[in-house]
């Protein structure tokens, strides 16, 4: 199915001039929803009631949010990971889980663009969060912003951090210049958002030696691969690379078997949703004391 023709169709269907003019502003995402339906038939399938309510209420096209059911399982594979207990990983996403205030000043920004019923649900960027909180980097490279909603979560973690004393800081690329609106101003001071390309971006760093890597850009192999192979010399003794397309591509696994690192991998299982659900790779040296220590 291809989306151009079908935004194409309305305007040349006889009865366009009669549908009511806000039905008309709408109609093109409804159909880009309905697009983005049908290439996961079989997941829609699955979750029929979902699917619809996404049709008529969500005005999300890409990067979608929801609850997940397995947050159990995603703070033990952070101990397992990156060293601690299951419980303190626990700990770390239920902080962030009930952060009102600052769940409230997102969903104020996020309610400004997608209206009233637009709800903050972080999913698997909790384990995002989880492992800055548990690894208390100094300097953080996300490639890829779109809204923001990962930046957003990763700001806290180091500010959450530098009240503990262990400041980081945060420097995020993504191409399209209207990335990151969602970020609330408080969390910015520690964060450099950069317009451009995520491997020129990282070519262009010397001095400045990182500590965790997470890849949420452009998702094809070659382009996941450069940003792995560029940033490699780059990274800091006990430097950990994050995938946020591990439960697409084979990428970032391939990459730490060609380095000898131990590689992590976690399915987030979504709820209320008919999306299947993405997952979280990670990537660490073979012998990596966690990084505040």
């Amino acid at each position: 199915m291809q989306l151009g023709s079908i935004q194409a169709m309305p305007s040349e269907l006889p009865w366009w001039s009669a549908v009511p003019q806000p039905w008309r502003q709408r109609m093109p995402n409804v159909l880009k929803r309905m697009a983005i339906l049908a290439s996961y038939g079989a997941a829609v399938r699955r979750h029929p009631v979902h699917g619809a309510r996404y049709l008529l209420f969500n005005r999300e096209l890409s990067n979608f949010t929801y609850e997940v059911s397995n947050l159990g399982e995603l703070a033990g594979f952070i101990a397992s990971a990156v060293g601690g207990t299951a419980d303190e990983a626990a700990a770390n996403i239920a902080e962030l889980e009930g952060d009102t205030e600052y769940r409230r000043e997102l969903e104020v920004r996020l309610r400004s663009r997608h209206g009233p019923r637009a709800q903050i649900s972080y999913g698997r960027r909790a384990g995002w969060y989880a492992l800055i909180r548990r690894l208390k980097p100094r300097f953080v490279v996300e490639t890829g912003v779109h809204d923001g909603l990962g930046s957003a979560v990763l700001l806290r973690a180091l500010m959450r951090n530098a009240d503990g004393g262990a400041n980081g800081q945060l420097a995020s690329v993504d191409i399209n210049p209207g990335a990151g609106w969602l970020v609330p101003d408080r969390v910015r001071a520690r964060w450099q958002l950069v317009i451009g390309d995520s491997i020129a971006f990282l070519d262009r760093l010397e001095d400045q030696a990182v500590d965790v890597l997470i890849h949420d850009s452009d998702h094809r192999f070659g382009h996941e691969w450069a940003e792995y192979t560029t940033v490699e010399r780059r990274l800091s003794a006990r430097g950990v690379l994050l995938s946020d397309n591990s439960h697409a591509l084979p990428t970032l696994r391939d990459y730490s078997a060609n380095l000898g690192r131990r590689f992590y991998f976690w399915r987030e299982a979504p709820l209320r949703h008919w999306y299947p659900g993405g997952g979280i790779g990670v990537s660490l040296p073979t012998e990596s004391p966690k990084l505040g220590s």
